[in-house]
């Protein structure tokens, strides 16, 4: 499972497993929990896993709360497994200032 736990906007070019060092293992499954029984299930994750299965500047755009179950077939012989992601975030700061104009003006119409 992938979650955006942060408040950021993240862009995910890329997810894959590497084993032993130099194997790459492709997603088989992508969904998300809410459609995992949709019958539109296969078809958007074929979309999902063609956007995620080389490095090239097509993203999955992820916001705070995203959430994705991820599902690999992974072959029985290896040493060494590990997760790649590739792709990059902007964190969403937000404006304090404005924040408190607005509650000082609410005040003021009280």
């Amino acid at each position: 499972m992938i979650l955006e736990e942060m408040n950021e906007t993240s862009y995910i070019d890329r997810i894959y497993l590497r084993t032993d060092g130099d194997k790459t293992v492709e997603i088989n499954v992508i969904s998300k929990p809410s459609n995992i029984y949709s019958s539109n299930r296969i078809l958007y994750s074929n979309i999902i896993k063609q956007l995620l299965k080389e490095s090239d500047d097509k993203y999955l755009l992820m916001n705070n709360g995203d959430e994705y179950q991820l599902e690999f077939i992974i072959p029985d012989n290896y040493h060494k497994i590990e997760f790649v992601a590739e792709g990059y975030y902007y964190i969403i700061k937000q404006d304090t200032n404005s924040f408190f104009q607005i509650c000082r003006n609410k005040k003021r119409e009280e």
